[in-house]
């Protein structure tokens, strides 16, 4: 499932990109990222099951310690203006986390959950998140070796993940995964085999530095908005005390991300030198008196 949605989306980046844009003034950039999940908000407010609740180790915490993951992106870019450009992006974001002390999660008590115990063990999560998404950049100073910018994107993501016993030993010995979808540990019964769709917006700053023949370094950092409870690996639940079971309370999660790359632009489009004369003209536009062979435009 998961290469079906690679390939689809690498299609789609493709034709987009092939359709939206011309050839001249495009950029090509690619980059690996670091992603981090940052909370799920209002999911605070979730009821815990009185069992749940009854559970918990004093001492435990809900939070997970990010753990390094990297990804990788690539994007066409395009001028609209000298300071406003437009992108197509394709993207594969990874997050990892563990947690040496978990609580007894809420989900554990829900209907949803597989098993009929749980051991408090430590755990982690790993989840992969494929995007296709159209950025909008402004440069503040686009006419400068160093030009910071601003952006917003949004587009669509697809979450694949799992939650599992951190030691070895407990993967092998105790019920693993605890939760699972789209990932080869979906195979099971019982697991959704599909990854999950998500709206993904965000924004964030960053800049470019020109190096060298239309070669620049593109860094930013980023917050992602992306409607899905999953990006640490355990879905929301909430008790319903009417019924006495926890339903299902879908929270969206806020994500950072980080990323450094290189870009290519076609054609002529390095930093200008504002104030020196080049090819015999002057900052001004008009031929220098010194070079009269040169035509004014």
């Amino acid at each position: 499932m998961q290469k079906r949605i690679i390939i689809s989306l690498t299609l789609l980046f493709v034709i987009v990109s092939l359709s939206c844009f011309s050839q001249d003034g495009l950029t090509f950039r690619v980059a690996v990222n670091y992603s981090m999940f940052q909370s799920e908000p209002g999911s605070t407010n979730s009821i815990v099951d009185p069992f749940a609740e009854l559970l918990q180790q004093v001492d435990g915490t809900r939070d997970f310690k990010n753990d390094i993951a990297y990804g990788f992106e690539a994007e066409i870019l395009k001028p609209l203006t000298e300071k406003l450009s437009i992108g197509v992006e394709f993207e594969n974001s990874k997050y990892s986390g563990y947690n040496d002390n978990p609580i007894y999660y809420n989900y554990f008590t829900s209907p949803f959950y597989l098993w009929p115990t749980y051991n408090q063990q430590p755990l982690l999560f790993e989840t992969n998140v494929l995007s296709i998404l159209a950025n909008i950049r402004y440069f503040f100073m686009p006419e400068n070796t160093f030009s910071p910018y601003i952006k917003t994107f949004g587009g669509i993501s697809y979450i694949s993940t799992d939650l599992r016993f951190k030691n070895p030993e407990d993967q092998t010995n105790l019920y693993d995964p605890l939760y699972s979808r789209g990932t080869k540990l979906s195979e099971g019964e019982g697991w959704d085999k599909s990854s999950q769709p998500a709206l993904n917006v965000g924004a964030g700053i960053g800049f470019k530095y020109f190096i060298m023949n239309n070669a620049w370094i593109y860094t930013d950092a980023s917050i992602s908005y992306i409607n899905t409870d999953i990006i640490n690996g355990i879905p929301n639940f909430s008790y319903n005390e009417t019924s006495g079971i926890s339903e299902h309370d879908a929270r969206a999660s806020l994500t950072a991300q980080f990323s450094v790359g290189i870009a290519y632009s076609l054609g002529s489009i390095s930093p200008s030198k504002k104030g020196k004369s080049k090819g015999g003209k002057s900052s001004s536009g008009k031929a220098d008196s010194n070079f009269p062979f040169y035509r004014r435009k």
